[in-house]
């Protein structure tokens, strides 16, 4: 009978703790509703430029926007935890082999700096393979690929989103699903495709799939394109556009921040990917940066100068470009077009 009524206690406890967390994570997505739908109306233009507003209203943004010595102090410490981990990177890279062993960390090295790594990394083969090598085989594998895949994924986009047809909700619908299973789980699956039509050991299951489109920048597109107002696409229809036109002319030109930010991202993706390129290119001549960076990994010595060296010439180029296009990555990020009726 006690145990009974243990049993009962603690099954009552669990259902008023099951109750606790249903209502906690009610009032937390609405408050993610309620900060998502204030980044929206920001985004669209909705927020300081409303003719609606009140004096009192402007004057509590005006002091909304004033800063306190604790937002610099914050804003200091943000900066050195995200900035910390860099410098100690290059800082090592730098450093000589023998100081960079040592059980104790300097700020600066003690020996003196060293670009040695650095001239290993870019000039020294590791197995018919170089960083140099594997920049240039990245660049040419991936930007071709994700670029036709953008346009793909785009495409798609607009027809699930401005062209009525039938089913269209319930292959949107089998898409969307496909999210919800792992890479992991077609990945054996993929290979023997791939070795069945001859394409192991060429850069064509790194490229092809890619090309094809990819369904989370489906989705990104097709909410962007359902912002965009039917007015625009019934004007152009009357002046004789079809589809495919206006897709190119009116679609593309307004969703090209859109398109820049998944670009990026895509290709980010497919720049600091390992398994699949381990998987399928086994010539050494054809490998990727990352797989030219695990050359450097020596089970028997650990050599941190020469591994922190190929780190930072891996960095360059995604600094680079996002350093140029920043601004359409911010611009990118809003999921409707901004425009109206």
């Amino acid at each position: 009978m006690r145990g009974k009524i243990i049993l009962r206690n603690i099954i009552s406890k669990l259902k008023s703790g099951i109750v606790i967390l249903r209502n906690i994570a009610s009032k937390l997505k609405e408050s993610i509703i309620g900060l998502w739908n204030k980044v929206a109306s920001k985004l669209r233009g909705n927020g300081s430029n409303s003719h609606n507003d009140t004096t009192s209203e402007k004057r509590k943004k005006h002091k909304l926007k004033t800063t306190t010595p604790m937002d610099y102090i914050l804003a200091i410490l943000i900066g050195i935890i995200v900035i910390a981990p860099f410098y100690i990177l290059i800082i090592t890279s730098i450093t000589s082999e023998q100081e960079a062993n040592y059980a104790e960390f300097h700020w600066w090295p003690q020996l003196g700096a060293s670009f040695k790594s650095y001239y290993e990394v870019l000039f020294t083969k590791t197995g018919d393979a170089t960083v140099l090598s594997g920049l240039r085989n990245t660049f040419l594998i991936y930007v071709p690929a994700v670029t036709i895949g953008i346009f793909s994924s785009a495409m798609a986009a607009y027809a699930f989103a401005k062209v009525k047809f039938r089913a269209s909700k319930f292959m949107f619908s089998v898409l969307m699903f496909t999210l919800m299973f792992p890479n992991v789980m077609n990945m054996i699956a993929s290979f023997l495709i791939f070795d069945t039509i001859g394409w192991v050991n060429t850069p064509l299951p790194l490229m092809v799939p890619e090309m094809l489109g990819n369904v989370s920048a489906l989705f990104f597109f097709r909410q962007y394109f359902l912002s965009m107002p039917d007015g625009m696409i019934s004007a152009a229809k009357v002046d004789g556009a079809g589809h495919f036109r206006i897709f190119t002319q009116i679609a593309m030109p307004v969703a090209k921040p859109v398109l820049l930010a998944q670009w990026i991202f895509r290709f980010m993706a497919g720049y600091n990917d390992y398994m699949n390129p381990l998987i399928y290119l086994q010539d050494a001549r054809m490998y990727t940066v990352q797989l030219s960076l695990a050359f450097f990994v020596d089970p028997y010595t650990q050599n941190w100068p020469l591994r922190m060296a190929g780190v930072v010439v891996s960095l360059i180029p995604m600094l680079i470009i996002y350093a140029l296009a920043q601004k359409y990555i911010t611009q990118g990020m809003a999921i409707t077009s901004g425009l109206k009726d």
